[in-house]
């Protein structure tokens, strides 16, 4: 009922994910409480960030792997697109209609990262590109060392359209930096020299740090989908529990079966399951690492999927797991698992 009368339903609010509850007010007043239409709406953006993962996948081919065949290229990037697209597991968020707010951050993040790379892309890619191990002297000579200005305005502008989307976006200027290095910086010092629109993109998330936390932290209804309200549960144990939660999103990933809109799951405080979470996240850490320094690339992907689920592991919300969470992430892994098996020659 709040977004039934446009003008009050208080969508300007910065405390509020605007940009998402703008949409909503605005389909309430032209095309009323019509499902066909939520449901339309979401499917529309869904489809949005599918383009845009092809997208950036296909350039992001073009500069590491620029020795592949034309065919080859537009074959993993539709089998990328295409199995994400389809898979059950974004079924919570392309269904459920107030998992807009998720679908939209992350199609402004998608388009936001697409427009960065492009920025910095020249017209016309060199043909002997390389694979993961590419040299730093080719990955220089396929990018520009100041950006088209046009593009590179409208990634730090879609940056802004996600954060007023979703806390989810916070970690947009850290995944921008991780591809910027991986897929077109030939040294840290390149990338640095390009870090001005990630500065930038910084100052919005530390002013939502200010405007959060005291809501997140604050006294609040038990009915609240924000903010911690467990009965002798602590942030220590909830962050903690996180790995376990991971393992369910990874098992879905490759069985998805059973699939739950609520889990209602409760983090453990037995000293067990504690220490099984602190095991789990050395051996993320450890394998983000060891992924990055072996191939840049695949690493940036795992260390962007663990960015986008940041906020909702480290910030106790009232629900330790949500399918509709690993929305993104989920796009991020099979891509890089569909790109691995094609440097691979497994198709």
């Amino acid at each position: 009922d709040k977004f039934d009368d446009f003008w009050a339903a208080n969508w300007w609010s910065t405390t509020t994910r605007p940009l998402v509850r703008t949409l909503f007010a605005l389909q309430i007043e032209f095309l009323g409480r019509s499902t066909t239409a939520s449901h339309a709406i979401n499917l529309l953006i869904h489809l949005s960030c599918v383009a845009g993962i092809a997208c950036v996948l296909d350039l992001v081919l073009q500069h590491r792997f620029g020795n592949w065949s034309p065919s080859k290229r537009n074959l993993v990037v539709g089998a990328a697109a295409l199995l994400w697209a389809v898979h059950p597991l974004t079924t919570t968020t392309v269904t459920y209609v107030i998992q807009r707010y998720e679908s939209t951050a992350a199609m402004w993040m998608i388009w936001s990262l697409y427009c960065w790379l492009r920025a910095y892309t020249r017209s016309s890619l060199k043909e002997d590109g390389a694979d993961c191990d590419e040299s730093d002297s080719n990955a220089t000579s396929r990018t520009r060392k100041t950006p088209l200005i046009t593009w590179w305005i409208a990634s730090l502008l879609l940056g802004l359209f996600a954060f007023a989307s979703k806390e989810s976006s916070a970690g947009l200027p850290l995944i921008l930096l991780l591809f910027d290095r991986s897929v077109l910086g030939a040294s840290w010092r390149d990338t640095v020299g390009r870090s001005l629109g990630l500065v930038l993109l910084t100052l919005p998330v530390l002013l939502g740090i200010v405007l959060k936390l005291p809501i997140l932290f604050g006294e609040r209804s038990l009915k609240s989908t924000v903010g911690f309200n467990m009965e002798g549960i602590g942030t220590f144990e909830y962050i903690l529990s996180q790995p376990i939660v991971y393992l369910r999103y990874l098992k879905l990933l490759f069985f998805p079966s059973d699939l739950v809109l609520d889990y209602g799951w409760i983090p453990s405080d037995f000293a067990s399951i504690l220490s099984l979470g602190a095991i789990g996240w050395v051996v993320l850490i450890v394998f983000s690492v060891r992924c990055w320094r072996r191939c840049p690339l695949a690493g940036a992907a795992v260390v962007s999927a663990l960015l986008v689920l940041a906020p909702t592991s480290f910030i106790p919300t009232q629900d330790i797991i949500f399918e509709h969470r690993v929305y993104l992430p989920s796009a991020l892994i099979i891509c890089a698992l569909i790109v691995t098996a094609a440097s691979m020659d497994w198709f």
